[in-house]
């Protein structure tokens, strides 16, 4: 039910029934999707949620790089490659605030 509950609360993300059911029979975090919930990127896709969400991708992740102000920055692409790949947040923050 929970599930079920933040998918009904998901907000401007393209998402495809086929993918939520999927993520749904994967058994994917609630919380990974209120972290997803509003996220805005170019090129952000509903299979790249899905896979975000499949593999496990920290919701804390997630909200630290949307509260961050370089957000507009990034592309749904490599926003995608670095959560996979699991890039350190706070690195990656300090990294850019340098740049």
């Amino acid at each position: 039910p929970d599930f079920i509950t933040a998918v009904s609360e998901l907000e401007h993300l393209p998402l495809k029934g086929e993918h939520i059911m999927q993520m749904g029979l994967e058994g994917v975090d609630p919380d990974f999707l209120r972290a997803v919930s509003g996220l805005q990127l170019n090129g952000l896709t509903s299979e790249h949620i899905m896979l975000m969400g499949i593999e496990g991708v920290d919701d804390e992740f997630i909200h630290k790089i949307k509260e961050s102000n370089f957000l507009q920055e990034l592309d749904g692409d490599a926003f995608v490659r670095m959560a996979l790949e699991g890039v350190d947040d706070e690195l990656f923050l300090e990294t850019i605030q340098l740049l």
